[in-house]
């Protein structure tokens, strides 16, 4: 899948936080079993921190627009079941 519109050089983190939340951790390990860039020591700690932050505020924010909050619900779950186990 390639999607250009967010094409950017900075955080490789950001590259994974939806797709945490979107399909879980177990995806997103297979995923960075083929990934071949190198992350720095942080890269965990700030993937896990930032997929469980964003996906209370946008579950909060599905709440306040009235929108689809199960999912929103399940993204929550996907991203606090867990954590990233393949980033050094």
């Amino acid at each position: 899948m390639i999607d250009w519109s967010d094409a950017a050089l900075g955080d490789p983190v950001l590259d994974f936080v939806v797709a945490t939340m979107w399909r879980g951790w177990s995806f997103v390990d297979e995923v960075l079993h083929h990934y071949d860039l190198p992350f720095d020591a942080s890269c965990s700690a700030r993937l896990d921190a930032l997929a469980k932050i964003l996906s209370v505020k946008w579950l909060i924010d599905a709440w306040n627009r009235d929108e689809d909050v199960e999912k929103h619900a399940a993204w929550v779950r996907n991203a606090f079941d867990g954590g990233p186990t393949r980033i050094a």
